[in-house]
């Protein structure tokens, strides 16, 4: 029950043909890619489809599709059912990077690139919204719900972004004051009603923490591909994060497990890690974007 990690593979090419440049493997793959989109649009489990507004659409009540999915018994804590930013983000990298691979191999792509327009027009319309930041979920014409959640990094920290310059700074600006720590990003911003400042007690107690404010260190990541992305990986960006990857730095070296990064922190004051002790995506969300720093240097 997930939405997103097939859509995450199209990254994970990418990525691959970015560093290796090996085509072959592509055309061996591109077949599935087709299937994986035409299934998007014909729909699939827990009324997985696309929308005619071309945005992606899932879940269905009782079901946690999301990154998101804490469910204690029947009670899905964060349902998300409808176009979540994330997953929106992430198919409008699908299309665009189906489109790049179609044309490195001299497929007639068009029709994808068409659906890629329409949906890139389709997100600015429906998550943009008056305060400058990206709601976190929408069923156009029916709901938004417009609270400030770290979701929204990935318009901006993707491979191919949707937006850039002013928007993009305005909505950074947003993630920093609200969900920013040194540790990683909350979950939910402090000044929601259901904000959780702390992660403990009972499994119904930590569950309705888990994504309702609670620190997660793999977010401080995905925060600094963004503001590297956003700020053009200017020199001033590259020392920026190099400085407030410290306190991560300091954790991985001397705290909880050695020379490993917590899954998660307490939202209101993040300082002891908990949850999983030695979280895999931690740490490669750090690496990945201290590498890019090095990268964006030579």
């Amino acid at each position: 029950n997930t939405i997103d990690a097939t859509l995450w593979l199209f990254v994970a090419l990418y990525e691959y043909h970015q560093k290796f440049e090996d085509i072959e493997f592509i055309r061996g793959v591109f077949p599935s890619l087709t299937d994986i989109l035409e299934s998007h649009y014909a729909g699939t489990r827990y009324h997985i489809h696309v929308t005619k507004e071309g945005l992606l659409y899932g879940g269905e009540e009782k079901t946690q599709l999301t990154w998101m999915d804490a469910k204690v018994g029947d009670h899905v804590v964060t349902p998300r059912q409808g176009c979540a930013v994330e997953i929106n983000a992430l198919w409008y990298n699908a299309l665009q990077i189906y489109t790049f691979f179609g044309q490195a191999l001299k497929v007639n792509v068009d029709g994808y690139k068409s659906k890629a327009k329409h949906t890139l027009s389709s997100f600015r319309k429906y998550f943009i919204n008056s305060a400058g930041y990206l709601n976190d979920l929408v069923i156009p014409g029916k709901k938004t719900d417009a609270s400030i959640r770290p979701n929204q990094v990935y318009a901006l920290s993707l491979p191919f972004p949707l937006m850039e310059g002013k928007e993009a700074k305005k909505v950074l600006q947003f993630i920093t004051e609200h969900l920013y720590t040194d540790l990683g990003m909350r979950s939910l911003s402090p000044s929601h009603h259901d904000f959780k400042p702390t992660y403990t007690g009972d499994q119904w107690q930590r569950d309705h923490a888990y994504h309702q404010g609670t620190v997660w260190a793999f977010f401080w990541g995905e925060y600094a591909l963004a503001y590297l992305a956003v700020h053009k990986y200017s020199d001033e960006s590259k020392e920026f994060i190099r400085k407030r990857s410290e306190k991560l730095k300091d954790h991985f070296y001397h705290e909880d497990a050695l020379y490993s990064i917590s899954e998660i922190f307490d939202g209101a004051k993040p300082a002891s890690g908990k949850g999983c002790i030695q979280q895999a995506w931690s740490v490669g969300m750090t690496l990945l974007a201290l590498i890019t720093i090095d990268k964006a240097s030579t």
